[in-house]
């Protein structure tokens, strides 16, 4: 169904759109599924999940905005200045920190349990083979 979905919304898009239509219908078809597998497993649990993901979304989406808006202005300015190979690492540097800023300061607790795996997970010792 997700992919049908998206094959839709991919036709519908691409002509108005151009490639951000390609993009804007896969967003779209998985953000859907996502909602359907969500119901799907409220059903099998027999218990309401949605409501206790809205908070941690709202947040999230809104550091999303936060680092959307910030790159785009970022990459107007940029790109005009320095050439496309030159500036896009840069900014996609600064989108990264904008974002881990933005959730710290929204509250997001998701950013801290990943800072927290990403840590254990780059000073776990190697293991040897041998």
């Amino acid at each position: 169904q997700a992919l049908a979905v998206n094959m839709v919304l991919a036709l519908a898009l691409i002509w108005p759109l151009g490639l951000g239509g390609l993009a804007l219908a896969t967003a779209l078809s998985s953000s859907l599924n996502a909602w359907r597998l969500l119901r799907l497993l409220e059903v099998r649990l027999d218990r309401p999940l949605a409501a206790a993901l809205k908070a941690p979304l709202v947040r999230i989406s809104l550091a999303a905005a936060i680092m959307g808006v910030g790159c785009w202005a970022l990459w107007a300015g940029a790109s005009a200045a320095l050439p496309p190979l030159l500036a896009l690492p840069g900014i996609i540097v600064f989108g990264v920190l904008l974002y881990g800023l933005s959730c710290t300061l929204l509250g997001v607790p998701e950013l801290t349990s990943t800072l927290q795996w990403l840590s254990r997970l780059l000073t776990a010792p190697a293991s040897s083979s041998e």
